[in-house]
């Protein structure tokens, strides 16, 4: 392991740690529990590797002529919460389930190398 990636590791750690820290003094633990439950729920459903088709839920991969669209897990969590809170929906206002979608996008985006990939030829 390079230095370059030693520190990336570290520095991830001490956001976790400040993170988890921060959240549980604010007292939002509802927000903690379901953050915590959206993490493993798409640890848990997601492919185990970047490419790797999951057993349970399919990823949706749009394809458009010599293009394809890949829809992951992370992205539909996002979007789901951007379009709560426009349309100001009350379930986005319940701690539990933000923090589940924001746990999701946090698990597609953490675990996987290929999450920025979304659009490929």
């Amino acid at each position: 392991m390079n230095f370059l990636n030693f520190l990336k590791n570290k520095f991830k750690k001490k956001i976790i740690f400040l993170f988890l820290f921060l959240v549980i003094s604010c007292g939002y633990f509802l927000f903690l529990i379901g953050g915590l439950w959206g993490y493993f729920s798409a640890k848990f459903l997601a492919g185990k590797k970047e490419g790797e088709q999951p057993k349970i839920f399919k990823s949706l991969i749009i394809k458009i002529k010599n293009w394809q669209i890949h829809l992951h897990h992370w992205l539909y969590s996002t979007l789901l919460l951007i379009l709560g809170v426009i349309l100001k929906l009350p379930i986005i206002n319940n701690e539990l389930f933000l923090g589940f979608l924001l746990g999701v996008i946090y698990q597609g985006i953490n675990c996987y190398q290929d999450w920025k990939l979304i659009i490929k030829k």
